[in-house]
């Protein structure tokens, strides 16, 4: 009788995959002789351990810096979702606070007087309001990974790295998008298993509502936008708490 025994071999860290297949005669229990042997090799993409560590923080505040007059929103400052120690307005304004899998795709002519987003029940105002997201990108390979938005009203800032964490102003920002552009990318080079930690924040004036974002990897697949159900690739924090560490502060109390 002739056995065929598969062997499945990984390396550390966990990039390349080796299966080796043998077939083999065993004319008697005592002896075993082998007829061929083929081995392949082939890259895979690792993924983050999970603890239900996935998906985006974001919270929903009131937005009180005034309306959009120059399409620029030079009057907007997002550090007023900061805690008061260091002069923002803390949690005053502050709607609620939930994990989300998609971003953007906000797109409302704010008709009647109240949103919701990215599937949660809860409303508020569609005029004046801001969305604040935050989380970690997690490189499943080595390359290049884009950041695009697109279809801005009123503003948009992205932040990356440890000002994401802390420090964050509207004038250290890797990306701005305003009405007056609308569009706009950045692009990061990241190293196999590497965290990146991110901030995006969305302030809606007067008028419309709208925004579009998603993220993609060095092969140009998506890993977030509107229509995303849930990547691996997307944490809030690393299982072992310090490799990407929870952000300090709870929305409404960050520095």
């Amino acid at each position: 009788p002739s056995t065929t025994l598969t062997f499945t071999v990984t390396s550390s860290p966990t990039t390349t995959l080796t299966l080796s297949t043998l077939a083999v005669t065993t004319p008697s229990a005592s002896t075993t002789t082998v007829i061929s042997t083929s081995t392949s090799t082939v890259q895979y993409c690792p993924t983050p351990t999970s603890c239900d560590n996935q998906g985006l923080q974001y919270a929903a505040f009131y937005n009180p810096e005034g309306n959009n007059a120059d399409d620029s929103y030079s009057t907007f400052d997002p550090t007023y979702l900061k805690s008061t120690s260091v002069g923002g307005q803390g949690t005053a304004n502050l709607y609620y606070s939930a994990v989300t899998t998609t971003a953007g795709g906000i797109d409302n002519h704010c008709t009647s007087a109240d949103i919701t987003v990215y599937g949660d029940s809860t409303e508020f105002g569609c005029q004046f309001f801001t969305l604040d997201h935050r989380g970690y990108l997690f490189a499943a390979e080595t390359g290049t990974y884009t950041f695009s938005v697109s279809g801005v009203d009123d503003i948009f800032f992205l932040w990356t790295g440890t000002t994401a964490q802390s420090g964050w102003t509207r004038d250290n920002t890797a990306l701005t998008v305003t009405e007056t552009a609308s569009d706009g990318s950045y692009s990061v080079d990241l190293t196999q298993g590497e965290y990146l930690p991110f901030r995006m924040i969305f302030g809606q004036a007067q008028g419309y509502a709208v925004f579009q974002v998603s993220v993609t990897d060095p092969n140009n697949d998506v890993i977030l936008d509107s229509d995303s159900a849930g990547s691996p690739y997307l944490v809030q924090y690393s299982c072992d708490g310090t490799t990407a560490p929870q952000f300090a502060g709870a929305f409404g109390e960050e520095e």
